[in-house]
Formats: structure tokens, sequence, C-alpha cells
């Protein structure tokens, strides 16, 4: 085993593994989530060889994708299609970007206490606003070695896709993955 592996190992024994999450629009439901050790030993391996910021920026968006995949056994968070919609109108789990942002935020923090993250430092949720009544919000990570921030955002996808993360001054100009 590694050193970096035995280090993730330790950190992990010690971290709690539940979560509260939100749905249903401005987070009007709320949910404790647990996973399981199968699934955190999952998320670990994906921290495991990870060698560069880079490279845990696509690890943090994977984890994010599984853990938010897996936290539809404990709460109704797999009817969320992705971004607003009528498809979700009245549904139970819609969620809206600002039951995303939370989340984003809460399954970073157990990143962050399962000593998952070592290049980036969690940030807060930031809003961003668009034609003066369009706001929308993020959860955001800073590259430790360039201060470079970056928003997480899982609004754009259907639950337990991997999260889009783009360098938050991009992400503040209105940058949209599929435009």
């Amino acid at each position: 085993m590694s050193v970096t592996a035995l280090c993730l190992a330790l950190a992990s024994a010690a971290a709690p593994a539940s979560v509260e999450l939100c749905y249903n629009y401005g987070c009007a439901r709320q949910a404790v989530v647990q996973f399981d050790d199968a699934m955190l030993e999952a998320t670990a391996h994906l921290f495991a060889e990870v060698d560069d910021a880079s490279s845990e920026r696509f690890a943090i968006s994977l984890a994010i994708g599984m853990l938010a995949r897996a936290a539809s056994a404990d709460a109704p968070l797999g009817a969320d299609l992705g971004r607003n919609g009528l498809a979700e109108a009245g549904v139970e789990g819609r969620m809206d970007c600002i039951d995303h942002s939370n989340n984003a935020m809460r399954y970073l923090g157990l990143m962050r206490a399962r000593g998952w993250l070592r290049f980036h430092a969690t940030g807060p949720r930031v809003r961003r606003m668009r034609y003066l009544v369009a706001a929308h919000w993020t959860a955001t990570i800073r590259e430790r070695a360039t201060g470079t921030e970056y928003a997480v955002d899982t609004w754009f996808r259907r639950n337990g896709y991997p999260a889009v993360v783009m360098p938050l001054a991009l992400w503040r100009r209105g940058a949209d993955p599929d435009e």
C-alpha cells in the first residue's frame, strides 16, 4: 500500500459518513443520508492516485456524481433531471441550484473531512446574476498552489452525473457546459 493510500485510509476512518442534503427547491426539504463503507472506499479510491490539481478536480467531479447517486437510496434525489424544467414540476426530489450548491458543498465537506483533498481547499457557495433576475448558485473550490477558484456545479446534469468543474471566472461570466 502506498503512503498516500495509507494516509487516505487513516483519515477516512475518523470522519463522519453521513450528510444532510436538500431538495424540493430552496432546501424546502432535507434528508440525512448515510454512506456505507463500500461506497466510501470506492470514492476514496478515486483520490488514491491523484498526483496534481487537475486530476484532483476530475476526481472531485466523479466523486460527487458517485455520492449523489448513492444518496438516492436514502432520499428522493434520483428524481432530479438537472436544470429546472416543467418536467420536474411538483416532483418529490427535484432540485434547483440552491439545493445543488448546498449539496455539493456538503459532499466537498465530506471529502475534506476524510482527507481526500490535497490540492484544493473548499470555498464558499457563490452566486452569479444574469439578466438582472436569473440568479444561479454553485459550490466552489480553490487550488492551493495557484489560488485559482473553480465552480463545482451539479445543477446542469441529472442527479448522479459527474459535477461540472470549471474556472470560477468563466462560470461567473455565464458559461454553460452545453453551449
